[in-house]
């Protein structure tokens, strides 16, 4: 076939054969309805772009074009539809005003109750029934649910896409504040994490908590489990925040990073890797926070959220700032060359739905109106982790053992400065967010955590890189007791949801992976 220009659903469903739609039916995901395409059509561009679908017969380079080409029109419907979306674009006059966020803490009272009567106005428009939900509404339920789980998966984390994607939603939900009648210009606020501890503000309505108003979860759900995220339920939040240290340390460790991979947490596409890094740190942070900032199911539906992830935002453009990175063409100096750069320099592959916008765009937080303002207190920086190990080694000497059991001893022989690799954890076996924890003599020595949705092996994203590893780095005399005999070494998983631990044989039997460092 040719290459089509302006294609419609028409086009589009005629490169779709009986097969693909009965093949793709399986996968819950119906080819021959125009909305359910709609949804994933950028997911679906990913696969046929790679040609990694249709499964045995990848479309040609002339339907790829074809169907990019669709994406380009707005995904029209008909004729009549691609015009009304020329219009609508046509109509779209970009009002760029600068926006300067703040710590939360350094709101005036005038901001403090503007602020509270946006979000306030968001949460009067949420659905009172299930039948009256709409996912474009501008409520604070339906912006929350744009990073829930279930499918269509939205929110990208542990990719390249994480940063670009979560700054687009916080503009996204900026711009919803704004919606409210005499909130026109409030700016969204950052919660500075580094300070240990929750803002007094978060104990205030409409911060303190959000009571779902109907339930998040599908029906695929078993009822009555789990009321997490139910009708009449309310977020949970710790007392406390926890994980500040390790938090801290690894934020503290990304700012000296050179290349993005290594302050996102990635070495290489969709190749997650724990460390020093930012993605790390947010993890931590996320469940450390509590139980529904812990679940990824809903965790956009506590309002702590939103401040959160600003901090983050603010973070890597701080990073951008000391690397020289702002703009697009600084930015891509930071990128390594041994890896793909699609999900930045695709015009589909980089789109952050349902958003409508490309990584790329979001690089220059200059050209989006955004600035922020340095935090209000100045963090002391946490006494070092009393926890005798690192995160993130450099390996400089080969394997010295391998172990199949997750509780075991090294001969006193071989100790030295040591490496350990919980290698091949099968995340998709674990039911939502965990931690790893490592024991030295029966006490915690430390600890890591993966932030992921409860359904994770639904998520394409989740499963290309099912299996992660953890790092841990510490000194050989922690391995001795004082009479120099060896400790007991013990890694354990652990729910961040319930506390429950998880059974290694569960999760795909990872291995422990012992090195000596010279």
């Amino acid at each position: 076939m040719k290459v089509i220009q302006h294609p419609t659903w028409s086009d589009i469903s005629a490169m779709i054969t009986p097969h693909d739609i009965k093949e793709m039916k399986e996968h819950g995901l119906d080819l021959s309805d125009y909305n359910e395409v709609y949804a994933l059509a950028h997911k679906i561009y990913y696969y046929v772009g790679y040609k990694l679908m249709p499964l045995g017969e990848p479309w040609t380079d002339n339907q790829i074009a074809t169907y990019n080409n669709w994406l380009i029109d707005g995904r029209p419907k008909d004729a009549a539809h691609r015009e009304e979306i020329a219009k609508q674009r046509a109509a779209a006059v970009a009002e760029a005003s600068t926006r300067v966020r703040k710590d939360i803490t350094q709101l005036n009272g005038t901001e403090i109750k503007t602020l509270k009567a946006a979000f306030k106005g968001l949460m009067a428009g949420d659905p009172k029934t299930a039948d009256e939900y709409d996912p474009d509404k501008l409520c604070y339920f339906s912006l929350a649910a744009k990073h829930w789980y279930p499918i269509p998966t939205y929110c990208q984390h542990h990719i390249f896409g994480f940063l670009p994607w979560h700054r687009w939603q916080m503009i996204d939900f900026e711009n919803a504040l704004r919606s409210v009648k005499g909130c026109e210009d409030v700016t969204l606020p950052y919660w500075n994490i580094e300070t240990g501890e929750f803002p007094a503000i978060f104990s205030e309505e409409p911060f303190n908590g959000y009571t779902f108003p109907i339930d998040v979860y599908p029906d695929f759900v078993e009822r009555g489990k789990d009321a997490v995220g139910r009708k009449g339920t309310k977020t949970q939040r710790n007392a406390s925040f926890e994980n500040k240290t390790l938090v801290n340390n690894a934020i503290d460790d990304s700012r000296t990073a050179i290349t993005f991979a290594d302050y996102n947490g990635l070495s290489g596409y969709n190749k997650y890797k724990t460390g020093h890094q930012l993605m790390r740190a947010h993890d931590l942070g996320h469940v450390g926070s509590g139980k529904t900032m812990a679940n990824q199911d809903i965790a956009a539906f506590d309002p702590i959220f939103w401040f959160f992830h600003c901090n983050w935002d603010r973070l890597w453009w701080e990073w951008q700032v000391s690397r020289k990175a702002t703009t697009l063409d600084g930015f891509k100096k930071t990128l390594s060359s041994d890896y793909d750069h699609r999900w930045l320099t695709d015009p589909q592959m980089s789109i952050s739905d349902p958003f409508g916008k490309t990584n790329a765009d979001s690089i220059d937080a200059t050209q989006l109106g955004i600035s922020y303002t340095k935090p209000e207190k100045e963090v002391v920086p946490l006494e070092a982790d009393a926890l005798p190990l690192a995160i993130g080694p450099s390996w400089r000497a080969p394997n010295h053992g391998q172990s199949l059991k997750s509780t075991f001893t090294i001969d006193k022989a071989n100790l030295d400065r040591v490496s350990l690799r919980v290698k091949g954890v099968n995340r998709i076996k674990v039911p939502g967010s965990f931690y790893v924890v490592l024991y030295l003599g029966g006490e915690e020595v430390g600890r890591d955590a993966f932030f992921q949705a409860t359904f994770s092996g639904n998520c394409e994203n989740c499963v290309a890189q099912a299996r992660i590893d953890f790092d841990f780095v510490f000194d050989r005399k922690h391995l001795s007791d004082k009479a120099g005999n060896p400790k007991e070494i013990e890694v354990k998983v652990i729910s961040a949801l319930n506390g429950e631990e998880i059974p290694f044989d569960s999760i795909g039997d990872p291995t422990i992976n012992i090195r000596m460092l010279h």
